[in-house]
C-alpha cells in the first residue's frame, strides 16, 4: 500500500475561543480547497465500517481532525480532542464559540469594546481591535428591525454613532482636537 504525504494546515492564527467567526472561515477555506469540506459539514453519512471506501475516508476524516486541532490553542485541544470525527469537534465548536443570541458573549464583547483603548497601540491596530470586536457583536445580535427600512436605518445611524463614541473614548489625548472635530 502506498503512503500518502499529507500537508500541515496553518492558517495563521490559533482558535483561543474569541476569534471563532475568522478562524472558522480560514478553516474553511483550508479544507474545501483540499476538497475535504464534507469531513466538516458532515453532510453525508460515513461509509459503514465494512465498506471498502471507509478506511479511505477514516484516514481523510483524521487528517481533517488533526488540522483542526492543530489550529488551537493547547487548552481548548485538551477540552475538544475526545471527539470522535472532524464534524463532531466542528460542530461541539461551532455550538460552544459561534454566533448566536447570547446573553453572555454579548455582555462580554460590549465589555471588552468599552473598556478597550489605544495605549501604546498604533491608531490602525486600534481600530482594527474595535472592528473585529464590532463584527462579533453584529453576528451575535444582529438588527432587531426586519419589517421596514425607516427601523433598519435608524438602528444603523445609532450603532455608526456608539461605535464613533466607542472609538473616540479610547483614544489617546493627543487626538482631543480630532474628538472634539468629530463630536
Amino acid at each position: 500500500m502506498a503512503t500518502k504525504t499529507i500537508e500541515s494546515v496553518s492558517i495563521g492564527i490559533k482558535l483561543d475561543g474569541n476569534n471563532f467567526l475568522v478562524w472558522s472561515r480560514l478553516m474553511r477555506i483550508a479544507v474545501g480547497g483540499r476538497e475535504l469540506l464534507d469531513h466538516l459539514e458532515g453532510d453525508t453519512d460515513p461509509p459503514k465500517k465494512d465498506d471498502p471506501k471507509f478506511k479511505s475516508w477514516q484516514a481523510e476524516d483524521y487528517v481533517v481532525f488533526s488540522w483542526l486541532i492543530q489550529n488551537m490553542v493547547q487548552r481548548l485541544v485538551l477540552q475538544f480532542a475526545q471527539h470522535q470525527t472532524a464534524a463532531a469537534i466542528w460542530r461541539s465548536l461551532a455550538t460552544t464559540f459561534g454566533a448566536r443570541k447570547d446573553p453572555v458573549q454579548i455582555y462580554d464583547l460590549e465589555d471588552r469594546t468599552n473598556k478597550l483603548v489605544q495605549g501604546t497601540e498604533t491608531l490602525e491596530a486600534y481600530w482594527a481591535e474595535l472592528q473585529n470586536l464590532w463584527v462579533g457583536m453584529d453576528n451575535r445580535k444582529p438588527c432587531p428591525y426586519t419589517c421596514c427600512d425607516e427601523g433598519v436605518k435608524i438602528y444603523q445611524t445609532k450603532t455608526k454613532i456608539k461605535r464613533l463614541h466607542q472609538f473616540l473614548s479610547g483614544v489617546n489625548n493627543k487626538y482631543d482636537r480630532l474628538r472634539r472635530e468629530l463630536l
